[in-house]
């Protein structure tokens, strides 16, 4: 038991000097909710030719896991109606999700991981090709998430 404390005293001092004494650094704040989403409303809506086949509306939403209420991406959806499947091109945060769009090791739905929750792992959508434009995207199991819509264009 005495060998427990001393053990814990000295790690405790030992973080602690290093800590003050400049050796380890501050840990970097994590970016609020509300600063993510005004970066997100803030970023250029993609105007193609997958937006004015749709409709040529676009909707920017924030999705969040049904189990945890974590966000768990923030989405352009366009045109109308319930959100079926995420493109790859379509997701505008975490930066992680982002780029499965531009890795080139990507090339198929093999290659691509499930869309899980970052804080419970929950299954939010497994991996496709939508056949009609031959795109990556996410199928995303209903009941599994819910979204908020921030900004409609």
């Amino acid at each position: 038991m005495r060998n427990n404390y001393l053990r814990t005293s000295i790690i405790t001092t030992i973080l602690l000097s290093t800590y003050c004494f400049g050796v380890k650094e501050k840990p970097k704040e994590k970016e609020s909710i509300q600063q993510i989403q005004n970066r997100v409303c803030s970023m250029k809506i993609k105007k193609d030719q997958y937006r004015r086949a749709r409709g040529g509306t676009s909707t920017i939403y924030e999705i969040h896991c049904a189990a945890c209420s974590n966000p768990v991406m923030y989405y352009q959806k366009d045109g109308p109606g319930q959100l079926l499947r995420c493109y790859l091109n379509r997701i505008m945060y975490p930066k992680k999700l982002e780029d499965l769009h531009h890795d080139p090791r990507i090339k198929s739905k093999k290659d691509m991981p499930n869309l899980n929750c970052t804080t419970c792992a929950q299954l939010i959508g497994k991996p496709m090709v939508y056949k009609l434009d031959n795109r990556l995207a996410f199928r995303m199991i209903r009941g599994s998430f819910f979204y908020k819509k921030l900004k409609t264009d």
